[in-house]
């Protein structure tokens, strides 16, 4: 069996190989005639590469399967046109990128002496990040507002520790402002800029937006004027037109980071385990998870309420993600050439040193 995958998705040609002929290949730079040429059956990928026709037409593959959350690099019609099955590990870094998220607000909180206790945060999209942000926050003692249209037109019961509202009466009414909802440019509930100059415009001055998740969720121009005269604070993960971003925008953030909000290891082990879960059931053969399981339980996680303060949760999660010192790392590509810029930007992805999650959710 020829299997194709992700040079950057972490043990799978380890646990693969002796069971398949694995190819290792570059996100970006993969092409149709490498599939064609080595006849692959199941491709592995990350958010990178665009799965579309012009790299499936005429090949052999069987399955795709990307070890990141969400399928918005998927074309999902041509795949499902081509009877191509296609899957997402969604879930798999949802408690790293809300460790991330409680490590924005706290630095914000601490930094304006501003107590959590008696400021509000507006999550949209309450989905698998989503809930463990509110279930965090919750802790922490924060008013909870949430918007999730979708979930809402389900009949979804909302837990009684937050708040329902409609997007335009949450981001009147919140000081710290988050989005975790997946991109999508058509539907009922599309999500491209739907936040935008019409209701951000209503942001509450000197609060903080948090955006982590996908660059054209957000229309960048108006965060340059919620920083600029609404003293909003910006901490910003993901970009428009990636790995290109906007150098003044990056340079206004109290954060700025190159897409890694998700890149803990156990975030990216969990996607490695959803990849090899269904090669197994591809292949009917089991495989020895050892490497995987071992690596998930380097480190035993704390609760949010293990904490005296709010000072040493900030900085136990300081020591283990580190997260001011990537957006120290990404600012200094700030001054490069376009060109370089965007070679940096992937290289910062592809060399993200060990960062392991620390803290336990509770759902």
């Amino acid at each position: 069996m020829i299997v194709f995958g992700d040079e950057n998705i972490i043990l799978l040609n380890e646990v693969l190989s002796p069971y398949c002929d694995y190819h290792v290949f570059s996100g970006r730079l993969l092409k149709n005639i490498d599939l064609l040429n080595q006849e692959c059956e199941l491709l592995f990928t990350r958010s990178q590469t665009k799965i579309d026709e012009k790299l499936l037409c005429s090949t052999n593959v069987k399955l795709v399967a990307t070890a990141t959350s969400g399928t918005d690099h998927f074309d999902e019609d041509y795949l499902k046109s081509v009877n191509i099955p296609f899957h997402d590990s969604k879930g798999c870094n949802a408690n790293s990128v809300a460790e991330y998220v409680i490590y924005a607000l706290l630095k914000w909180s601490l930094e304006k002496n501003i107590e959590l206790d008696k400021t509000s945060i507006g999550i949209i999209g309450f989905g698998c990040i989503g809930k463990i942000v509110a279930s965090y926050c919750c802790q922490l003692g924060l008013k909870i507002y949430v918007n999730d249209p979708p979930l809402k037109d389900s009949q979804f019961l909302f837990p009684d520790y937050v708040q329902y509202a409609e997007l335009d009466y949450l981001i009147e009414n919140v000081q710290i402002l988050t989005n975790h909802v997946p991109f999508c440019s058509k539907g009922k509930h599309p999500t491209f800029q739907v936040l935008n100059s019409s209701n951000l415009i209503n942001f509450r001055d000197n609060g903080l937006i948090i955006h982590t998740s996908r660059g054209n969720v957000i229309d960048e121009k108006v965060l340059h004027y919620l920083h600029d005269f609404k003293n909003a604070e910006l901490v910003i993960d993901v970009w428009n037109d990636e790995p290109n971003f906007d150098v003044n925008l990056a340079d206004k953030c109290l954060l700025s980071t190159p897409h890694i909000a998700g890149y803990s290891q156990n975030g990216k082990l969990n996607g490695t385990a959803v990849l090899i879960n269904l090669f197994e059931k591809y292949s009917n053969i089991t495989v020895d998870k050892s490497l995987v399981l071992n690596e998930l339980n380097k480190i035993q996680p704390c609760s949010v309420n293990d904490f005296i303060s709010n000072k040493s949760l900030f900085e136990h999660l300081s020591k283990f993600r580190k997260i001011y010192e990537d957006s120290n790392k990404f600012k200094e590509l700030l001054t490069l050439k376009s060109k370089d810029k965007t070679y940096e930007f992937d290289k910062l992805r592809k060399n993200y040193p060990l960062r392991y999650e620390s803290l336990r959710p509770i759902t």
